[in-house]
């Protein structure tokens, strides 16, 4: 039942439940976080930088926030929704300032050079994922593009430790093989 219905100590007491379903990951309060929030999060980031694509994945990145600081949130008695619209306020600040910087970049050519170096390693790393499996692909991502922990990727993917593990070393020497390969060994 949405929060939004209850009122007073059931209000309360639904809310605390269901935010030990979200600190336990649990994917179905997650994806009731997503059903309730992802649209007026979306409308939030577009208000701010204007482009369709980029509030989606500002929206994104908000909840995926949200999902590595869940073990932080701490009941004070404030909507969750203030908390997810905190994130989405640092988040998108962020990204502004970050696209700032890149546009300034492009004042330079020094600096031209080496945004278009980034640039390259990016599109790079993006061809080089899709040659690992499904689950290599997630781990590495939940690990060293959104600094997950290996216990906080094991969470998340509802896997053992020992399991993440290893997915991480496949998928290391597969990247280590496609890059070797691409750049002739």
């Amino acid at each position: 039942m949405p929060e939004e219905v209850l009122t007073g100590a059931a209000y309360v007491e639904n809310r605390r439940n269901f935010v030990d379903y979200l600190k336990a990951l649990d994917q179905q309060a997650w994806g009731q976080v997503y059903d309730q929030h992802f649209q007026s999060l979306f409308f939030y980031a577009l208000s701010r930088v204007g482009d369709r694509s980029e509030a989606e994945e500002q929206a994104a990145q908000v909840l995926e926030e949200a999902l590595r600081g869940i073990g932080r949130y701490q009941e004070r008695g404030v909507p969750f929704r203030a908390w997810l619209f905190r994130i989405a306020r640092n988040v998108v600040a962020d990204h502004i300032k970050r696209r700032q910087r890149e546009r300034g970049a492009f004042r330079s050519d020094h600096n031209q050079t080496t945004f278009e170096s980034e640039v390259g390693f990016q599109l790079s790393f993006q061809r080089a994922l899709r040659h690992l499996s499904q689950e290599q692909r997630q781990v590495v991502v939940l690990r060293f593009v959104n600094d997950l922990s290996l216990k906080e990727c094991a969470r998340a993917m509802g896997k053992s430790l020992s399991a993440i593990k290893s997915s991480q070393t496949r998928g290391f020497e597969r990247l280590r093989e496609y890059f070797e390969t691409e750049q002739g060994g």
